[in-house]
């Protein structure tokens, strides 16, 4: 069972995130609050798996708040809500491993708790698209895609896993190397390569090597942070 806390000012948005968490039979919403000093105080009590939150509260904002509750909880997950996306890069900075545009697909929501409770990190797709048409070194290897279609709605089932080798060679992918300097960095053939990059897309049905790349860092397989470093700085 996912155990939730969300924080948002208005109650129309408080009842239309419980509606949509309720339609999923492993979801429990412990409480429903207003502010962040609500936030802080519950998650401390209450310990929850995830809280979602609006990334402006009358008294602190989303990016402000994650630390402090990460100290009394240091095992919950974030996920912000907010009406425009200039704010992400604070967001991921401040830890919060979930940024969803206020105006999204009702069925978002469900597929970002369960991306960020299996470690991973969702942006919803429309920030995706703004990010990747900067010089990042992803775009080097296809179109940018939905970033939601990564993680289908409403599934209950965990995201297939990687190989270690297969990870490491997607790790290299992320850096920007060529399929020879991964391979002479891990002393395997080029062959090898292109076999574990054909196993990841039996696994997940994903057409190239950018769609292979997002999915490993949605789902936490490969680290974030030096992905993060070049985000950070188009933003």
């Amino acid at each position: 069972m996912v155990r939730i806390v969300i924080i948002a000012m208005l109650e129309q948005d408080r009842r239309t995130i419980m509606a949509l968490l309720a339609s999923q039979d492993d979801f429990s919403v412990l409480h429903a609050g207003t502010n962040g000093y609500d936030g802080l105080v519950s998650a401390g009590v209450l310990l929850p798996d995830i809280v979602i939150m609006d990334m402006r509260l009358d008294d602190i904002e989303g990016p402000e708040l994650a630390p402090l509750i990460k100290r009394r909880s240091p095992f919950t997950s974030f996920i912000v809500v907010s009406p425009e996306d200039k704010d992400v890069g604070r967001a991921l900075s401040a830890g919060i491993s979930g940024y969803l545009l206020k105006q999204r697909k009702a069925e978002e929501l469900t597929a970002s708790v369960r991306c960020v409770i299996h470690g991973g990190y969702y942006i919803s797709a429309p920030i995706l698209k703004r990010i990747f048409r900067g010089p990042l070194v992803l775009n080097r290897y296809g179109k940018p895609i939905n970033g939601s279609a990564l993680f289908p709605y409403g599934t209950k089932k965990p995201p297939p896993k990687f190989s270690r080798t297969e990870c490491r060679i997607i790790d290299g992918i992320a850096r920007g190397r060529s399929d020879k300097e991964i391979a002479d960095a891990l002393k395997i053939k080029l062959g090898t390569i292109r076999n574990s990059l054909a196993s990841v897309r039996r696994k997940t049905g994903l057409r190239n090597r950018t769609q292979m790349v997002l999915y490993a860092l949605m789902a936490g397989l490969i680290q974030f942070s030096y992905v993060q470093e070049q985000i950070l700085e188009l933003l």
